[in-house]
């Protein structure tokens, strides 16, 4: 099909856009992507709503208005197709692409699809594009027909007549079991006794009383025998516990443990008194340890001054040998340098030196006057220079040529003159002819004459040899130039001799100067005690710098003498204060500053041993002390001990133990008496409820018991006659009426289960009848359908999938699927965004589906992306270069600069397709600001990188087992940080998406081996399996519409929404917060809402009476559904078991 793009577009007159006009310039308009922005008002709405007119003009509702449109149109072969619109007339030209038109142009239903206005997004619910898709989904066939069919309608009177008739037997069923109730309950209170009964009545009211009688006097005889055996036992057998025996025990082990660590301290301390005998300061008052430390510091002190004095001493000898060394190189005695200093050597190393080099100077200045002075000229310059002049002149007039032919023409203008001054007298000629010839002959006769050459050269050479001055051998030119280049040179030297006459008065000058400074100096030199000799004064700056050496060396050996006494003074008063300190301490051994190191250390060394021996003293003394205590009070608690038990004497031990044995057997007799006085106290209240029965003896009461037994016996017989007379008379009244009420409803129940058969052979109809429609549908999938679906996944990044239109009456609605929710979702609950996306899709998906057929027109899109976030935008404006890169041309209209700086992005995306942005308010005030536009890269995994590394960078959302498995994040089925890279850069975030995806085998064409489709095909089932399990017992999440759905007023939903988000959405909870309305925000909320809120919950599957899945059967069922993978080896044991422990742990989180 021809492809037609548009060249030229003038708009002159439209409806609301007459005055203005506007035109679209070959240069302005590319081949491919075309962005037309400006202001509001600018015409962008118009430009769209002129290409419709052009291309359909039928489809103007404004023909009364003006309307004077122009454009040009190229198709591929390079032709050129002018459409106009005057009114409602359209011109074709060439008119033969007019029936080309009327074939191949895309019908006006259509005009949408290529057109596409912000006003067709906002307005339309494209219920014929809908209908159109679902008539190619369903391949021309009519399932309405068999839907209709008597035998899958769903009348709402099916099976009303039925279900009434049975409730009104099971009513009729019921009464009738209440009447033979009531009958039962009157025939037995309308009974009248007999005496007989009532005297047996009373018997058996007696037995229980009598019987208690005679357990009290029998409980009386054992209180008595039971006291008698405890009067047996010894005294204090009460205050006996079970583990005195081994508290006894463990006190007398305690009191030998202490005894013996006594002995163990006693022996320790006597040990470290020994152990202080050997030392003599173990009498004296040790010193401290800061003192001692101290004292440390001042011996480290003096052993340091000590080292530095050895330092001193040894610089002193070196500075001594450095000073001899220096003074015997210079074969001076000291006593000639005793006045010296450093300030007069250096003065005396200055002159020497300053002299030296007056005397070099002194040779340059001789040598260059006798230089200047040598030059003496030979020639005076101005005889030179005369001679140069003459020879130049001598040199112009050596070319004899001009001379020669200045001669020669005077000679032949004198005999032409001549000539015609001849022809004049004989021929009769006019003079005036003739005169200016005869002038010139004579006046170049004349100059000759004047100016002789040959008398010129004679007057040279005389004057030349006058002067002074060389002789040539031979007037030719060689010689007289030779001659000229030395009489050049000699007049150069002469005029630089008269010019370097200043500077040899100058030089004679500064040596007259030099001659009296080296005067002075040699008198400076006198003064010194060293000779000075000019030959060897070659030699004197080593002397001076030897001489600098030794007063060095002087000053160094000063210095360190100095140095040393001062070291030697200080080590003494050092030496002193350590005495001071020690003084204390009496030695054996006097100090000297040889020993006192080795004495304080030996000091040192015996004050920590006897610390060491005082402290164990201390601490062993501190010990015993505690032992002590120790052993006071467990001899204190041992004589409580026997204090209670009622032990004394040195045998108190062996009583303690006698006691101990007989203990059992006297708590057993105690508790056996206690337990008998409780229950014999009980029975004494019983019996204070018949008094006469008090005193009566045991063989009373035994003859009491009998007559009572035998009365109750005869009491029963008689009861149990009188009922089965009195059930003989009810059944024979009612059986009859319970007969025929069970037989109606025997009738009804049949009724209505034939009514239930139909209705479920009704709903199963239906049911296979969808399936079949769905199975159709996809294995027939219509193009259309498949491309808006692909492209609606594509603009929202597989969170949205295309469902194929619902039938709602006569019309049909697009409908869609939330991926990540799993619901499907009709057009208008879509949010406005979306919408739009949607029918982007389908007008796309359709004029890719007519162009095989059709005409291939360009796009235009009038703002179709403003309600678009930016990540959407960006796929949308991708898709579109896309198709533009197949040759299409698109024309999208923006008033937003936000809107141009993307598709200006996206164009640098495709360098190879054509881009223009055209700017519709060149003249207007406002301006576009440029707003950077930013895509945000995604970092790829680091190699080696796990997937809970890689993963950290992202928000990974919580499971949220309510919401079911869409909305579960693709990083728990993934196993390496690569795949979750190649599904994050495909904007692929979920289970949900990923599943589409993978159903319509999008994905494993896209990214093919990069992952391992079979373990997450595993891990999806899985996945589903366990959210399917979870639900049971727990429900579904609620939200706003079912509660609108549960009767809930508007009042009351977002309290309640806002409760059930702190109860983790869970309906079950939700219930028990409405039921006992403690939250003062339920005020007022009414028993028969939450009444009928519970009945939703339970009819649409959000409050589940079931009871959860146990774990175990959690883990059983799971491993089920994964047994085909374990078993075909896609899937381990391990792994499988690994994953169903994540997503509890994920769930219960």
């Amino acid at each position: 099909m021809p492809l037609m793009k548009l060249e030229y577009l003038d708009i002159r007159r439209m409806p609301g856009f007459s005055a203005k006009g506007l035109r679209f310039k070959t240069e302005q308009l590319s081949q491919g992507i075309n962005v037309v922005f400006g202001t509001n008002g600018a015409g962008k709405t118009t430009t769209c709503k002129a290409i419709r007119a052009l291309l359909w003009p039928a489809s103007q509702t404004t023909a009364k208005e003006p309307v004077s449109l122009h454009s040009v149109w190229t198709t591929p072969d390079a032709s050129k197709v002018e459409i106009r619109l005057e009114g409602t007339h359209c011109k074709i030209h060439p008119p033969a692409y007019l029936q080309l038109f009327h074939k191949h142009l895309p019908a006006a239903s259509f005009a949408s699809c290529y057109t596409l206005t912000i006003e067709d997004l906002l307005t339309s619910n494209d219920t014929e594009f809908a209908a159109e898709i679902a008539k190619q989904l369903r391949g021309g066939y009519d399932f309405n027909l068999v839907r209709t069919h008597p035998l899958f309608v769903l009348s709402k009177q099916l099976g009303k007549n039925e279900k009434t008739k049975l409730e009104k037997a099971q009513i009729e069923l019921r009464s009738r079991k209440e009447q033979e109730k009531f009958h039962k309950r009157e025939e037995d209170t309308l009974n009248s006794l007999t005496s007989e009964i009532q005297e047996a009545q009373l018997s058996k009211e007696r037995i229980p009383f009598l019987k208690d009688a005679l357990k009290l006097n029998a409980l009386e005889e054992l209180l008595s025998s039971l006291s008698q055996k405890l009067a047996e036992f010894p005294a204090g057998m009460a205050k006996i516990l079970a583990n005195d025996q081994e508290t006894v025990t463990q006190w007398n082990e305690q009191k030998t443990h202490l005894l013996q660590r006594l002995h163990r301290l006693e022996s320790k301390i006597n040990e470290s008194q020994q152990a202080l005998h050997p030392y003599a300061l173990a009498k004296q008052t040790l010193l401290s340890p800061p003192e001692l430390k101290v004292l440390a510091r001042s011996l480290k002190c003096l052993k340091d001054l000590q080292e530095q004095g050895k330092e001193a001493f040894l610089a002193l000898e070196t500075a001594q040998k450095i000073l001899h060394k220096h003074a015997s190189f210079i074969h001076c005695d000291m006593d000639q340098l005793e006045n010296w200093d450093l300030a007069s050597a250096s003065r005396l190393q200055k002159i020497a030196h300053d002299y030296q080099q007056l005397k070099i100077k002194k040779e340059l200045l001789q040598t260059k006057f006798q230089l200047l002075s040598s030059k003496v000229p030979t020639y005076s310059t101005e005889s030179l220079r005369q001679g140069m002049a003459l020879l130049n002149q001598w040199n112009g007039l050596m070319d004899q040529a001009p001379a020669r032919r200045q001669f020669l023409a005077g000679l032949l203008c004198v005999s032409v003159s001549c000539s015609l001054a001849i022809a004049t007298h004989y021929f009769s000629l006019a003079w005036e002819v003739l005169s200016p010839f005869i002038l010139i002959s004579s006046l170049a006769a004349f100059l000759w004459l004047w100016k002789n050459p040959y008398l010129r050269k004679q007057h040279l050479q005389n004057s030349y040899q006058r002067l002074d001055l060389p002789q040539p051998l031979a007037w030719t030119p060689a010689d007289i130039d030779g001659l000229l280049e030395f009489l050049a040179n000699e007049w150069s030297q002469g005029v630089r001799y008269h010019e370097d006459t200043g500077l040899r008065q100058e030089l004679l000058y500064l040596q007259q100067t030099a001659e009296a400074h080296e005067q002075k100096i040699l008198e400076d030199l006198a003064e010194f005690p060293f000779p000075f000799d000019e030959e060897a004064s070659g030699s004197y700056p080593i002397l001076f710098e030897q001489i600098k050496n030794v007063l060095l060396a002087k000053i160094a050996v000063e210095q360190s003498a100095t140095a040393y006494k001062a070291l030697e003074t200080e080590i003494q008063h050092l030496f002193t204060d350590i005495c001071l300190q020690l003084a204390p301490l009496s030695t054996a051994t006097p100090l000297n500053l040889l020993n006192v190191h080795q004495i304080f250390e030996t000091l040192c060394e015996e004050t920590h041993q006897i610390r060491q021996h005082q402290q164990l003293i201390t601490q062993a003394q501190s010990e015993i002390e505690l032992t002590t205590k120790e052993l006071a009070t467990a001899t204190h608690y041992l004589e409580a001990l026997f204090t209670r038990c009622e032990c004394f004497g040195a045998e108190r031990e062996v009583q303690l133990a006698d006691r101990l044995r007989l203990l059992e057997e006297f708590q057993s007799v105690k508790k056996t008496q206690l337990a008998t006085q409780m229950e014999a106290h009980l029975l004494k209240k019983k019996c204070e409820a018949s008094p006469a029965l008090t005193g009566l003896s045991s063989p009373q009461l035994h003859h009491l018991l009998a007559t009572d037994l035998a009365n109750a016996e005869k009491l029963e017989s008689l009861l149990e006659q009188k009922t089965a007379l009195k059930h003989k008379l009810q059944l024979a009244q009612t059986a009859f009426n319970l007969e025929k009420a069970e037989m109606h409803l025997i009738e009804s129940q049949l009724g209505f289960d034939k009514t239930c058969e139909e209705f479920h052979f009704a709903v199963l109809g239906q049911f296979f009848l969808d399936l079949i429609e769905k199975e159709y549908q996809k294995e027939s999938e219509p193009e259309v359908y498949t491309l808006a679906n692909q492209w609606f996944l594509k603009f929202t990044h597989a969170k949205y999938a295309f469902l194929p239109p619902m039938q709602k009456g006569t019309d049909f609605e697009f409908m869609a699927l939330d991926i990540l929710a799993n619901e499907t979702k009709s057009l208008g609950e879509l949010s406005r965004g979306t919408q739009t996306q949607l029918i982007l899709a389908v007008r796309l998906a359709f004029n890719l589906f007519l162009e095989k057929e059709k005409m291939i027109l360009p796009l235009f899109l009038d703002e179709a992306l403003n309600s678009c976030d930016p990540e959407r935008f960006h796929e949308i404006t991708k898709a579109l270069f896309e198709i533009a890169t197949t040759g299409r041309q698109i024309f999208y209209f923006t008033c937003r600069d936000s809107d141009v700086e993307r598709w200006q992005w996206m164009a640098t995306q495709f360098p190879n397709t054509p881009f223009a942005s055209i700017d519709l308010s060149p003249l207007s005030q406002t301006h576009f600001s440029p707003v950077a536009f930013k895509t945000d890269v995604l970092r790829q995994p680091a190699p080696g990188q796990s997937l809970i590394e890689y993963a950290a960078d992202f928000k990974i959302p919580s499971i949220q087992p309510l919401l079911g498995a869409g909305p579960v994040s693709i990083y728990y089925l993934v196993e390496t940080a690569v795949e979750f890279y190649y599904l994050q850069a495909l904007k692929i975030e979920t289970y949900g998406q990923l599943k589409h995806l993978m159903e319509t085998h999008q994905i494993q064409e896209s990214l093919k081996n990069l992952i391992d489709w079979a373990k997450i095909q595993c891990k999806g089932a899985l996945l589903e399996h366990f959210f399917e399990l979870w639900t049971i017992g727990r429900g579904k999440e609620i939200h706003a519409e079912v509660l609108v759905r549960g009767g809930v007023s508007e009042k009351y939903i977002d309290p309640i929404l806002e409760i059930a988000r702190q109860l983790e959405y869970n309906p079950a909870q939700l219930l028990e917060a409405l039921t006992s309305k403690e939250d003062e925000r339920l005020k007022g909320f009414r028993q028969a809402a939450l009444t009928k809120l519970k009945t939703t919950f339970l009819e649409e599957g959000y409050l589940d009476p079931r009871s959860p899945v146990a774990p175990q059967d959690f883990q059983i069922n799971l491993l089920k559904t994964a047994s085909p993978f374990i078993q075909e080896k896609l899937f381990s044991f391990e792994d499988t078991l690994i994953f169903i422990e994540k997503l509890h742990a994920a769930a219960k989180s």
